[in-house]
């Protein structure tokens, strides 16, 4: 992501410029999980965790929220129906 809340999509092995945006977000995007190949799991500054469809490009929601500390990390089990996150409140966060 960038600091302008745009998330930047990448086409594997062609990393000199972006193969499409994907604006949205209101603040910074510090963090993303893959979920599948079409849907991550975005942590930003705001310190909502948000739900993007990649193809179609859309925010589907919002499924948690480290109030006004940003978030600094996302993690998911391998069966990606657990998710970690941490953010600058210092304290872990699961989420099912």
């Amino acid at each position: 992501g960038t600091q302008d809340g745009v998330m930047l999509l990448f086409s594997w092995d062609q990393w000199g410029d972006c193969s499409d945006r994907y604006p949205g977000h209101p603040e910074a995007v510090d963090c993303m999980q893959k979920i599948d190949e079409s849907t991550v799991i975005t942590g930003s500054s705001d310190g909502l965790l948000r739900v993007v469809s990649l193809l179609p490009n859309k925010i589907l929601g919002v499924i948690g929220d480290h109030e006004e500390f940003p978030v600094e990390g996302l993690s998911a089990s391998r069966d990606a129906r657990l998710l970690a996150s941490f953010a600058h409140d210092e304290i872990v966060r699961f989420w099912d």
